[in-house]
């Protein structure tokens, strides 16, 4: 196609780009590729999914989820089994304190582990949509 003098085309199609650009590396891009406010051209995005696959990081959050509440299981341990035996009615409980604590320490290191991943990933991805090629 052919447009009036300074006008140009999109990176990936034949339409005209009316000075729309990616916010990260500067492509021109048409009405259609326009991607939203939280987002960047496609060759952006598809570069973000790459390297978000090499980031090995994710584990050792999780990891580190988890040591901290074995290590805190097991520091309150003797005082965990120096208390009677729970239950009764209406109570949400296994009927041993350490049984209670165990499923505690799995569910907030779970949960510890989902909270600090998806921050590291909230800055990375924040990080890159900064990022300028």
């Amino acid at each position: 196609r052919e447009f009036e003098q300074g006008q140009v085309s999109c990176s990936f199609c034949d339409n005209e780009s009316k000075g729309d650009t990616c916010r990260r590396c500067g492509r021109p891009l048409c009405v259609i590729h326009l991607p939203s406010v939280w987002q960047r051209c496609q060759e952006c995005e598809s570069t973000w999914l790459l390297q978000r696959r090499v980031r090995p990081v994710d584990k050792y959050l999780w990891l580190l989820s988890v040591l901290v509440c074995v290590g805190l299981y097991v520091y309150f341990f003797p005082a965990l089994r120096a208390m009677p035996s729970t239950g009764g009615h209406r109570a949400i409980t296994l009927g041993h304190p350490v049984l209670d604590a165990a499923v505690m320490a799995a569910t907030a290191s779970y949960f510890g582990g989902k909270l600090l991943v998806g921050i590291r990933r909230a800055i990375a991805r924040r990080g890159f949509l900064k990022e300028h090629t």
